[in-house]
């Protein structure tokens, strides 16, 4: 007796449909639909040099959404074309409106990418996450005008960074946390100070480091400056470093300033830093900048949870609402990672 397959082969064709109903709870979807796509599109085409000849140039979000995909899933040039080629949700996080099995463009583009984007790029890239969580955190706080107290400022910063003016008229805010992996230890802090500066547009108000920076020279600018050093003082140790509030403020000095650690460790374990695998120096800044903006964009995903949570349960139970507002996530620039 001759047996057939009851069920027949679908064919490609059926696939051919818009994406909207994809399921909207899939991390690709979420941050699709909320990334500030305008913001990154306008630093994006900043580096394009097609407005008056070439051809026209493809979507930023189809770039940087590549990008993401590529250095999340830590795939070849190759791999991120065919593995966006086969998934529908990669195809809406990067803007395509309807399922093709067509490549979106051909891999070879992506080192043109990687020359024409440098680490500054994905620093303003970040800061634009960073502008839209602040926006997001404002919005909560509003929900929650009883605890002014506990949330965030306008600049973004929690209220524990002691922002201030000091005897100079300089305004401080936020923190500096310092690491052998970004800075070599004989650099100087008016180096990383001047970049905080640039990027923030003010000083820090403290700064976290290992000993081998805070040596004298250091210290006495810093002290110059009028900024606090977060770390064991020099010489030998005074009665106030006996008492257990002393001990307390020393060991929490030191797990703030772990964190900058465990964020360039995440960054070369998990979103491959370290397997560099560009041959040119400038391309392999940009591969650089790209590992940690993925970084800072998946963090978004997870504090964007954070607010979906809020939000749910501000409307079941207004009554007894969380008496405290998720602080905002700590990004981390090229260099600098933002408090």
């Amino acid at each position: 007796m001759n047996f057939s397959s009851q069920g027949k082969q679908l064919q490609i064709d059926v696939f051919r449909s818009s994406l909207d109903g994809l399921n909207k709870s899939n991390r690709l979807v979420e941050l699709g639909d909320t990334l500030p796509w305008d913001e990154i599109e306008q630093l994006y085409n900043k580096r394009l040099n097609n407005g008056k000849r070439g051809t026209g140039n493809k979507p930023a979000r189809m770039i940087i959404g590549a990008l993401v995909i590529k250095h999340k899933m830590n795939f070849s040039d190759e791999d991120t074309i065919l593995a966006i080629q086969e998934n529908p949700y990669m195809q809406y996080f990067v803007g395509l409106s309807e399922f093709t099995d067509k490549p979106i463009f051909d891999s070879s583009l992506f080192v043109s990418i990687r020359k024409r984007l440098s680490t500054a790029d994905f620093n303003d890239m970040s800061v634009s996450l960073l502008t839209l969580q602040v926006e997001k955190a404002r919005a909560a706080s509003k929900a929650t005008p009883e605890d002014k107290d506990q949330s965030t400022n306008d600049s973004g910063a929690s209220s524990s960074n002691n922002a201030f003016t000091d005897s100079q008229g300089r305004y401080h805010e936020g923190a500096l946390k310092i690491d052998a992996t970004c800075a070599d230890a004989e650099v100087r802090y008016t180096t990383e100070i001047e970049l905080y500066w640039q990027r923030f547009g003010f000083l820090p108000a403290k700064i976290y480091a290992d000993k081998i920076y805070l040596n004298k020279t250091n210290r006495k600018l810093m002290k110059e400056m009028e900024i606090q050093a977060m770390g064991k003082p020099l010489g030998r140790p005074s009665k106030e470093s006996r008492t257990e509030e002393y001990q307390a403020q020393l060991v929490n000095a030191v797990g703030q300033r772990n964190e900058i650690e465990a964020t360039f460790g995440t960054g070369k374990r998990i979103y491959r830093a370290n397997n560099i695998r560009a041959k040119l120096p400038e391309t392999a800044n940009c591969w650089t900048g790209m590992c940690y903006f993925v970084k800072n964009v998946m963090k978004f995903l997870r504090e964007l949870l954070h607010a979906l949570i809020f939000v749910i349960n501000l409307l079941a139970n207004h009554a007894s609402i969380w008496r405290k507002v998720t602080p905002l996530p700590r990004f981390a620039y090229c260099g600098v990672l933002n408090d």
